[in-house]
């Protein structure tokens, strides 16, 4: 008489493939974290460059424009930066240029990016003008920049990555870089292209 055949898995079996599965979902929730955190800071630093990258060519039209970034721990929908014309003593503004310096247009951190806090550096408010000839100069002197502009954004409670959005000095050029840890700044071989 033959014995029927138990047709199935045993509990070792079982417990075996039950390790695989959680190991693997572990690793998968893992990496889609970080992707997650890296698109949010990228998000920030390449709204901000865009919007730097629109006032500087606004400013070429006509007159000055003073920019102001503020630092710190920034929510959604908190102003980024803001902008505003710098006329010479006595001058009025050019009225055939629309909206020069976006000044009615502060950047705000996009609220479509959900609750994250976001850690601006340096902290404070980081303020330079962009010229008619092109150039960057500081805020209080027309006197151009000696060293880079570095606005550093990461998210806050995490370790990495960071995004820094460059102004050159001289010429005031915009380009964006990373790090993938949130110590230190962005290595110079990081930054891409300029904007």
């Amino acid at each position: 008489m033959k014995r029927p055949s138990n047709a199935g898995f045993t509990l070792i079996e079982l417990a075996v493939v039950v390790v695989v599965v959680g190991l693997l979902s572990a690793v998968g929730i893992h990496a889609s974290g970080n992707e997650w955190r890296r698109e949010r800071v990228n998000a920030v630093a390449t709204e901000l460059a865009g919007w730097l990258e629109t006032v500087r060519r606004t400013s070429l039209k006509g007159n000055a424009c003073q920019v102001s970034i503020s630092g710190g721990s920034l929510a959604a929908g908190a102003t980024l930066a803001t902008a505003s014309e710098l006329l010479a003593s006595g001058a009025t503004a050019n009225p055939s240029i629309a909206n020069n310096c976006l000044t009615g247009q502060p950047l705000q951190i996009s609220g479509s990016l959900g609750n994250s806090i976001y850690v601006i550096a340096p902290g404070g408010t980081t303020s330079f003008k962009f010229t008619p000839r092109g150039t960057v100069n500081a805020a209080a002197a027309n006197t151009q920049l000696a060293n880079p502009l570095v606005i550093e954004i990461s998210l806050a409670g995490t370790s990495g990555p960071k995004r820094c959005v460059r102004i050159s000095e001289g010429l005031g050029l915009i380009s964006v870089g990373a790090s993938n840890s949130s110590g230190g700044t962005c290595p110079d071989n990081s930054y891409g292209g300029t904007l």
